[in-house]
């Protein structure tokens, strides 16, 4: 028996090497300079935000069959390279154990 529900997945690469720039989004950011990496992170952090406001949209608009029962859940890896990224208040960077 069908129970109506539905369950995805949506894993998003944007921030993670290689980084890529796409002018579409990198042109919401006219006051970072150009080809800085602050400026390719929120431009590829834009990108994932228009997709989820697509599946957003989505979901609202089969409202018949998912209507109120829909959790959207953002999680995130496990920090930035070392020595590029703060961190900060979580211990180490990418690929090492959380408590070195």
């Amino acid at each position: 028996m069908h129970s109506g529900r539905c369950f995805v997945l949506q894993a998003f690469q944007n921030n993670h090497s290689p980084y890529t720039e796409v002018e579409q989004y990198t042109a919401r950011y006219p006051e970072i300079p150009a080809g800085s990496m602050k400026r390719v992170y929120n431009s590829n952090m834009a990108a994932v935000d228009d997709a989820i406001g697509v599946m957003r949209q989505t979901l609202t608009e089969q409202h018949k069959k998912f209507g109120n029962k829909t959790l959207i859940v953002f999680s995130q890896d496990n920090g930035g390279p070392a020595k590029m990224a703060n961190n900060f208040p979580l211990c180490a960077a990418s690929i090492q154990p959380f408590w070195l």
